[in-house]
């Protein structure tokens, strides 16, 4: 089974980049900008398919992928990239990260109105020993109906907020069991850790499923929630430095999406899938050398000056960044090997 769940993820990954530059060719045929090659992979080719003039190719090394255009040099004489209209050559750039953003969005949709998704719950899965939850006799599915005459309804974070704002009193709550209501009172302890009064309980989910405007509202916010994330943690790694142990390879990518779908099924598999695809779009946003973002910076630097950077420095620049992430690449893969093997923590 873990061989079927390490596959799944290779090619999900695979997927994901395949939707990537995808994004990149369909806006470069739709504009009329000539493409030389569509490859998967980086390295040697090991197939390659030749049709209207474009190089289909698979390479050896699965991980990346990339879009060809002809320059100056291109024997084919097909026509130069660089003398393509900048708007043309923009909306290439952008439309690999964009496809990335629309297929996270289209998946969360398409689960939401068809198996579901789970949502946090005022519902007790599990209580901690020797607990205020545990003195109160709370038991795992019980549900919080209401804290001191506030009724919850599903909203978690209600719950825990009236459960600080006691400042460790006393408070009444109405629970369900077995279909019957249950009055109790529970005397939240602080905790050091997360900073607020608790009663020792860890929260479970329900599956929720949606109408059709429910399922894209839904999906909606939960992209935004992603960026939002995404952009605090890169902000926190750029700045503090926060985070540098979390950044893995594909290889550590690999391994804790067979984790996740080994201990919590298909759906929290999926959900890795909707954050990696939001983590592609948005990372190659990000103005470095060899990614979208620079390529959208000298983009607009030749809109402003009216003249594009010279074609050999911006391929300096972008050469020296593809050596930064190859490097980088090679040190991520050989600490989450090393994870794996028990060799670092």
């Amino acid at each position: 089974m873990t061989v079927l769940y390490v596959a799944i993820a290779i090619l999900l990954i695979g997927f994901l980049v395949l939707v990537h530059e995808i994004g990149h060719y369909t806006a470069a045929r739709l504009t009329g900008v000539p493409v030389v090659e569509f490859a998967i992979g980086f390295g040697k080719r090991i197939l390659t398919k030749k049709k209207n003039g474009i190089i289909y190719s698979l390479r050896i090394v699965p991980f990346g992928g990339f879009v060809a255009f002809a320059d100056a040099s291109d024997e084919n004489g097909i026509g130069n990239y660089y003398k393509q209209p900048v708007w043309k050559r923009m909306l290439v750039t952008v439309s690999g990260p964009l496809m990335n953003f629309v297929v996270a969005f289209l998946i969360l949709l398409v689960f939401a109105l068809t198996a579901g998704m789970p949502q946090s719950a005022p519902i007790v899965a599990q209580v901690t020993e020797n607990s205020p939850a545990a003195a109160a006799g709370l038991a795992a599915d019980d549900r919080f109906l209401s804290i001191n005459g506030v009724d919850i309804g599903d909203d978690v974070e209600l719950m825990r907020r009236l459960i600080n704002e006691s400042q460790g009193k006393p408070f009444d709550a109405v629970i369900e069991r077995a279909g019957e209501q249950k009055s109790i009172v529970i005397t939240p302890e602080y905790n050091e850790e997360q900073k607020r009064y608790m009663v020792g309980i860890t929260t479970g989910s329900v599956t929720i499923r949606y109408t059709f405007g429910q399922a894209l509202s839904f999906s909606a916010q939960n992209m935004v929630l992603m960026v939002k994330e995404l952009l605090d943690f890169l902000g926190g790694l750029v700045t503090r430095g926060e985070g540098a142990g979390d950044v893995a390879s594909p290889i550590g990518i690999v391994s804790v999406m067979t984790q996740t779908a080994q201990q919590y099924g298909l759906q929290s598999f999926i959900s890795i899938a909707v954050f990696l695809s939001v983590n592609l779009g948005l990372f190659n946003l990000i103005p470095l050398p060899a990614l979208d973002g620079s390529k959208v910076i000298f983009l607009l630097i030749e809109w402003v000056r009216r003249k594009p950077v010279p074609p050999e420095k911006e391929g300096i620049i972008s050469a020296v960044g593809f050596g930064f992430f190859i490097l980088l690449f090679v040190f991520l893969a050989g600490r989450d090997i090393a994870r794996l093997f028990g060799w670092i923590s």
